[in-house]
C-alpha cells in the first residue's frame, strides 16, 4: 500500500512543472502556519482571560451562608430538591427553601 502512494507521488512529481510544485508547497505551508498561529492566539487569549478573570470560589448556594465548597468532593456535596445547586449542608438546603420561598 505504501509503495502505491510513493508511485503515485513520483508520477505526480514527474509530470508536474517545478513552479507548480513549489507554489503548492508554499500554499500548504502558509495554511499550516495560519492554523498554528490561530491555535497560539487562542491559547494566549485563554491565558489572558484566566489572568484577568480569576476563578471564583464555589460557594454554598444559600445566600446567607457564604461558606466555600473548595476541598469538598462533588460526591459529598448536598444538593437541593430538583436542583443542581450545591449546598454545604442539609441545614442550608432547608433554610434556603424555607426563607426564600422556593416552589417545587
Amino acid at each position: 500500500m505504501h509503495d502505491d502512494i510513493f508511485v503515485i507521488l513520483s508520477d505526480f512529481v514527474k509530470h508536474t512543472p517545478l513552479p507548480l510544485i513549489v507554489l503548492f508547497f508554499i500554499l500548504v505551508t502558509a495554511m499550516a502556519l495560519t492554523v498554528f498561529k490561530t491555535w497560539i492566539d487562542e491559547r494566549k487569549r485563554a491565558e489572558e482571560y484566566k489572568f484577568e478573570h480569576p476563578r471564583m470560589p464555589h460557594l454554598c448556594s444559600f445566600p446567607l451562608c457564604g461558606k466555600t465548597l473548595e476541598g469538598v468532593p462533588k460526591n459529598e456535596r448536598v444538593y437541593g430538591n430538583h436542583s443542581d445547586l450545591p449546598y454545604c449542608s442539609k441545614m442550608c438546603v432547608k433554610r434556603d427553601w424555607e426563607e426564600n420561598n422556593h416552589k417545587v
